[in-house]
């Protein structure tokens, strides 16, 4: 087009030719426009989607509202237009429904790790009373519970949801090592006692040895009153020889 006018050896049929592409001319000035308002404001609009939109993929498996999956569709799809401009303005408001669930499940998740770690806090404390009570006073919980507190500072740390499950996972698996720290630091404190006199009677504690009873089964799953005894009877024998091994045994 611009060929064409410069071609024009006289000022009218310049405006003449200008007039006849006039539709053209203005169709040009409306795809400048806008090339000058997406670079200069609606770029960062479809980068920070874009971004957005890579951070919210991997939490999106823990989001089942249809909606707010339907608003992720969407924008993947304005994202994939060849010409975006008119719908980049939708983009904040599609995904921020979605960005408020993920925050939500995330709070959620670290809550669960929160009140496992309370539970398992007082789980010790018992087990401190039941399995050491003429010394439960000395055992230094504060200490034991070290691991624990790591966990939950930890998981308060976590921007994703798949963080904050491994966080209760790792929260959940540690509490076998506990108790047998709190077996290992009454053994030593009843050995000074012992070493020290202040207690003739004082004997070192039975080793205490976990006996995960589903793996004593036989087999998984039990259907007969047979099946039952024989389960019975192999976890009463699996029982027996840890007790006649002068050993304490922890069910899990």
């Amino acid at each position: 087009m611009l060929d064409e006018l410069l071609t024009k050896d006289s000022a009218a049929k310049f405006f003449d030719t200008f007039r006849q592409r006039r539709d053209d001319i203005e169709e040009f000035i409306e795809d400048v426009q806008k090339l000058q308002s997406f670079f200069s404001t609606q770029i960062k609009l479809f980068q920070q989607a874009h971004n957005d939109l890579k951070t919210l993929e991997p939490e999106l498996r823990h989001i089942s509202e249809l909606d707010l999956l339907r608003r992720v569709d969407l924008v993947k799809q304005i994202l994939a237009m060849s010409d975006p401009t008119a719908k980049i303005p939708e983009l904040a408001m599609l995904l921020l429904p979605v960005k408020d669930k993920v925050q939500e499940v995330l709070k959620t998740q670290i809550y669960q790790v929160e009140t496992k770690s309370k539970a398992m806090r007082e789980k010790l404390a018992e087990y401190v009373t039941s399995a050491h009570q003429d010394i439960s006073a000395q055992l230094d919980l504060g200490n034991i519970t070290q691991d624990i507190d790591k966990v939950v500072t930890s998981v308060n740390q976590v921007t994703s949801i798949d963080s904050a499950i491994a966080r209760q996972s790792e929260l959940e698996s540690i509490l076998p090592q506990l108790l047998q720290k709190v077996d290992q630091q009454a053994n030593e404190i009843i050995q000074r006692q012992s070493n020290n006199g202040s207690n003739g009677k004082a004997t070192c504690v039975k080793p205490i040895v976990s006996v995960q009873v589903a793996r004593v089964a036989p087999k998984p799953l039990l259907e007969t009153l047979q099946d039952v005894d024989v389960y019975l009877e192999a976890l009463r024998k699996t029982l027996l020889d840890e007790i006649q091994q002068n050993h304490r045994v922890r069910l899990e």
